[in-house]
C-alpha cells in the first residue's frame, strides 16, 4: 500500500502522509525527527505569486528579493492532516545587502486557515549584522502548536532599523542558497543559556555580538540588550562536541571561551576587554582645545568618533582592548577656506586610562602650507590653456565612471543616449567582461547592426534580455525574452537568471525606461530600478539604464535620488544645425565634468569636439 501511495503523491504531500501514519499507528515504527521545508519559487501552483514552501530539495535557480517591504512563503499545497510540533524550531536565512549595515529582521510563523483567519506561531525581532557577501543566517526559537488539516503554514520575513541607502536582499530556490524552515516534530528540546556581557568595570555593555560555534558551524548568534543580557537556545541535539563562545563589539573580537560543556540550562558572565579611554586634547602651549573632532582607530577601522568639550575632554567608553590609533583635526579658517589637519596618536590600551594629547605646531601651520596646492593647479591649468586645447577621448571619460555604481543616462529625444550606452558596453567587454542589455525599444539585431555600423565591437561577451520583440509582434531570437516591458517581475527573474551565469563584475544596460514609465505605477518602477541597482553592485558591475526627459519631472527626480551618477545629454539647433552635448552631472568620488560637445560619426560613434 505504501508503495501505491508513494507513486501517487508528491514527496511533499509523502512526508505529511507518513507523519499521519506514524501518529496513527503509536510508536510501531520510527519517524523522522524533523521537517524540512525550503523556500522555492514556482509559479506552477497559480497561488502566493509561486512562493512556496516545499520539503522537497531546490534544484533551480536562485531567486533574491528585496525585504525592505517583507516577503512571504507559504506551504503548498495545503494540509491534508494534523501536524503536530513540539521542541525548538529552526530558521535558515541566506542574505546580503548592499552595503554593510546592521538591521532588525522580523521572522513570523503563522498558520493560516482556508477562510482566512491566522494563528501567530512564533514572532521574533533579531539584530543582525549584514555583509555585501550572500551568507546564512540562524534563528531558533522553542515552539508547542498542532496545525489543523485543511491549514497552510506562512512564513514571513522583514528587515527594519537598517540606513536609508540600504537594501538586503533574501535568496532562495538554489542548492548554495537554501533557505529554509526546520519544523521539530517530534520535540527534541532545547538548552537555555543566560548571558552576561560586561566590561573591565563590571559595567553591562549592549550592543556586542555575540556567536555560539560547535565543531566549526556557526549554531548560534544574538545581540546582548541595553543591560547587557543575552538569552541563547541551543538544541538539545547538538549536545556532545564542546561549544565555542565568542563575542565581538565594533568589529573587534573582545571575548572568547572554547571548550564549554553545559550539562543543563546555565548561566554565563562574558568578562569582556572593553574599556574606558579619557582623552585631554592640548595645543602646542598646554592648552586645552574646544571643538576638536577625534576619532578612534582599531585595525585601521574607524569604530567611534565625537569633539572635545570646553575643556578639551573626550571620553571613548567601551573600547577593545589592544593596539588603537586615535586622530584628532581641528577646522581652520583660512582667507575665507576652511581646512582640517590632523594628527595621529599611536595607544596601546590594556586598561581603562588617562592620557593627554597635544598637537604638533605643525598641525596649525599646514592650512598655510595648503594654500600653495590650489596655486600650483591653477597656474599648471593656465600652463595647458596656452597650449590649447585638443578633444579627449570619450573612452577617457566613460573609463572613470567608478564600479560598482548606478548610473542614469537622461536626455531628450536624438541626444544619442543610446549610442553612448552601446559605447559603454562595448568598453565593458573590451575589459573581458560580460555586457547584458536590456532593450525595450529597438529589436536586439538592430543595436547590434549599430553597434558595428559606428565601430563599436561585438565578439565579446553581449547578452540580450528582449523586452521588445513580442510586443511588436514577433518571436524573440534571444535566449532571455520577457513578453512585455511593464511584466517587472519578468524582467528582474530573466535578469537574475542571466548574471547567474556570468563571473563577478558583468555590467548591466538598460535601453530604456521611458516606456515603462506610461506602463506601470512609478513607485513601483523606482523600486525595480533601486532593486537591479543593488543586485548588480552586489557582484561589483554597473547598472546604467536611459530615460528620457520627457517622462517628467517626478520620474526624473525620483529615479535621479537613487542614481550614484547622473549623465546629461541635449540635442538642440543652433544656426539651423543639429548639435549635440554632454555632461557629468554627478558621479561617485565628486567627478563632474561640464557640458562637452559632440558629433556623431560613421565608424567611431561619438566623438567630442573641442
Amino acid at each position: 500500500m505504501l508503495r501505491r501511495a508513494k507513486r501517487a503523491l508528491p514527496a511533499s504531500v509523502l512526508v505529511l502522509a507518513l507523519l499521519t501514519t506514524f501518529i496513527a499507528r503509536g510508536h510501531a515504527a520510527p519517524a523522522p525527527s524533523a521537517l524540512e521545508l525550503y523556500a522555492q519559487t514556482d509559479h506552477r501552483v497559480g497561488v502566493f505569486e509561486g512562493r512556496i514552501l516545499s520539503n522537497d530539495p531546490p534544484k533551480g535557480v536562485e531567486q533574491s528579493a528585496s525585504i525592505l517591504g517583507g516577503i512571504n512563503f507559504y506551504l503548498y499545497p495545503y494540509l491534508s492532516a494534523i501536524l503536530p510540533m513540539k521542541g525548538t524550531l529552526q530558521i535558515r536565512l541566506w542574505l546580503s545587502s548592499t552595503k554593510p549595515a546592521v538591521g532588525r529582521i522580523l521572522i513570523s510563523l503563522s498558520e493560516i486557515m482556508k477562510d482566512g483567519r491566522e494563528e501567530a506561531i512564533i514572532d521574533l525581532g533579531v539584530r543582525v549584522p549584514i555583509d555585501v557577501r550572500v551568507q546564512p543566517f540562524y534563528f531558533y526559537a522553542p515552539v508547542e502548536h498542532v496545525f489543523k488539516p485543511g491549514s497552510t503554514i506562512r512564513l514571513s520575513v522583514a528587515i527594519r532599523e537598517v540606513p536609508l541607502d540600504v537594501n538586503v536582499f533574501l535568496y532562495w530556490g538554489s542548492r548554495s542558497a537554501p533557505t529554509q524552515v526546520v519544523l521539530p516534530v517530534l520535540g527534541e528540546g532545547y538548552l537555555v543559556v543566560s548571558m552576561r556581557v560586561l566590561n573591565s568595570a563590571g559595567s553591562g555593555v549592549g550592543g556586542v555580538n555575540i556567536t555560539i560555534w560547535q565543531g566549526g558551524l556557526l549554531i548560534w548568534q544574538g545581540f546582548s540588550n541595553s543591560t547587557g543580557h543575552c538569552v541563547a537556545y541551543l538544541l538539545q541535539a547538538s549536545k556532545g562536541a564542546p561549544y565555542s563562545i565568542r563575542a565581538s563589539f565594533r568589529g573587534i573580537e573582545v571575548y572568547r571561551r572554547d571548550g564549554f560543556e553545559p550539562t543543563g540550562d546555565t548561566s554565563l558572565d562574558l568578562d569582556c576587554k572593553l574599556h574606558d579611554l579619557a582623552l585631554r586634547i592640548k595645543d602646542p602651549l598646554g592648552r586645552p582645545i574646544e571643538g576638536a573632532e577625534v576619532r578612534v582607530f582599531a585595525n585601521s577601522t574607524p569604530i567611534l568618533s565625537g569633539t572635545s568639550s570646553q575643556d578639551g575632554a573626550f571620553l571613548a567608553n567601551d573600547v577593545p582592548e589592544g593596539p588603537i590609533e586615535v586622530e584628532v583635526s581641528i577646522r581652520s579658517p583660512i582667507f575665507g577656506q576652511f581646512y582640517s589637519p590632523s594628527q595621529r596618536f599611536p595607544l596601546l590600551l590594556s586598561r581603562s586610562t588617562s592620557e593627554s594629547l597635544v598637537l604638533s605646531p605643525l598641525v596649525f601651520y599646514a592650512p598655510y602650507f595648503a594654500m600653495a596646492a590650489p596655486i600650483s593647479v591653477l597656474a599648471a591649468l593656465a600652463a595647458i590653456r596656452l597650449k590649447g586645447r585638443r578633444p579627449k577621448p570619450l573612452d577617457e571619460i566613460l573609463e572613470r565612471i567608478p564600479r560598482p555604481s548606478v548610473v542614469m543616462i537622461k536626455g531628450n529625444s536624438g541626444s544619442g543616449k543610446t549610442l553612448l550606452l552601446e559605447h559603454l558596453a562595448s568598453l565593458t567587454m573590451k575589459r573581458g567582461n560580460a555586457s547584458v542589455i536590456v532593450t525595450t525599444v529597438a529589436f536586439p539585431s538592430k543595436m547590434r547592426e549599430d553597434m558595428r555600423k559606428f565601430g563599436l565591437p561585438t565578439d565579446g561577451k553581449l547578452i540580450f534580455v528582449d523586452c521588445y520583440s513580442q510586443m511588436a509582434g514577433r518571436a524573440s531570437e534571444e535566449r532571455y525574452s520577457v513578453a512585455s516591458a511593464s511584466d517587472l517581475t519578468g524582467i528582474a527573474m530573466a535578469i537574475s537568471s542571466c548574471l547567474s551565469g556570468l563571473k563577478d563584475g558583468a555590467d548591466l544596460f538598460f535601453d530604456s525606461i521611458t516606456p515603462m514609465t506610461n506602463m506601470v505605477r512609478l513607485d513601483s518602477l523606482v523600486s525595480f530600478v533601486h532593486a537591479m541597482g543593488a543586485k548588480v553592485k552586489g557582484l561589483g558591475g554597473g547598472f546604467f539604464f536611459t530615460i528620457d526627459t520627457s517622462a517628467g519631472p517626478e520620474a526624473l527626480s525620483k529615479l535621479e535620488a537613487i542614481s550614484d551618477g547622473v549623465i546629461e545629454m541635449e540635442a538642440f539647433d543652433e544656426g539651423g544645425a543639429r548639435a549635440r552635448r554632454l555632461r557629468v552631472v554627478k558621479m561617485p568620488g565628486g567627478y563632474e565634468i561640464d557640458w562637452v560637445r559632440f558629433r556623431i560619426e560613421g565608424g567611431r560613434g561619438i566623438v567630442l569636439m573641442p
